[in-house]
């Protein structure tokens, strides 16, 4: 399975532990971490970078090492039927790893115990919870991540009593926490939460953000500055689902 499509070479390696693994690399740099997408069956793709360190990565001298990627399997795997699995070029949207792969998970295969959302975008401040519920007591460790750079590194630790009585132990599981630097960004960033250990992504995630400021002169720089298809829908799905649905 090892490929060699424009200067992306990788691994898909199947699923372990409840995630889809493999690893990918530019192989015009090894210091970049590569952004592509995956598509099961017909949903909708799923943004994913391959940034997590593996050892075996660093020893075989493609840079530090951090080119590996982990995503959850979603529950339609669960199913025990076959489906499509394709990584597909974020830029071109073609076909890389040598995808499509035909996979079929057994219905009891365990998936991934990492679970949380992204509930309340309000202004700066972001609201959600996440808990690996293999170990409920503890609090899971996330990272901000804003145009697909970390921001921030925060724990999820917040008491919430709906999370307890969900059977997440103690409940505290919630957080709430500032964008940094959040005034800055007058255009759409994409932003999504993390588990740190494990990269799974929590529900609602990635999202389009901007510092609302003067939505009609927003929707001006929209129109001059963003060229990329998806940034705009993503700028348009944030302003009505923020501002012009709260009318």
């Amino acid at each position: 399975m090892i490929i060699e499509n424009s200067s992306v070479v990788g691994h898909f390696e199947g699923l372990r532990d409840g995630c889809l693994c493999g690893w990918a690399v530019d192989s015009n740099d090894y210091g970049l971490s590569v952004p592509f997408l995956l598509k099961i069956d017909d949903l909708e793709p799923i943004f994913v970078i391959a940034d997590l360190f593996r050892s075996d990565l660093e020893n075989e001298g493609y840079g530090d090492g951090c080119h590996a990627f982990r995503v959850p399997a979603p529950s339609v795997f669960r199913d025990g039927m076959i489906h499509t699995v394709t990584f597909l070029d974020q830029d071109t949207g073609q076909s890389i790893l040598n995808s499509p792969y035909k996979l079929q998970v057994s219905e009891l295969t365990p998936l991934s115990t990492q679970k949380g959302a992204l509930d309340a975008i309000e202004g700066p401040n972001l609201r959600g919870w996440a808990c690996d519920m293999d170990q409920p007591n503890e609090a899971a460790t996330l990272v901000l991540l804003l145009n697909n750079e970390v921001a921030l590194e925060f724990k999820a630790d917040r008491y919430r009593p709906d999370l307890e009585d969900l059977g997440m132990g103690s409940g505290n599981h919630g957080f709430e926490i500032a964008v940094p630097n959040a005034k800055q960004l007058t255009i759409p960033s994409r932003l999504e939460i993390r588990f740190k250990d494990g990269n799974v992504p929590l529900e609602g995630c990635p999202v389009g953000y901007f510092n609302p400021g003067d939505i009609l002169s927003l929707v001006s720089q929209m129109e001059k500055r963003l060229d990329d298809q998806e940034d705009r829908l993503m700028f348009l799905d944030y302003l009505v689902r923020e501002h012009l649905g709260k009318a």
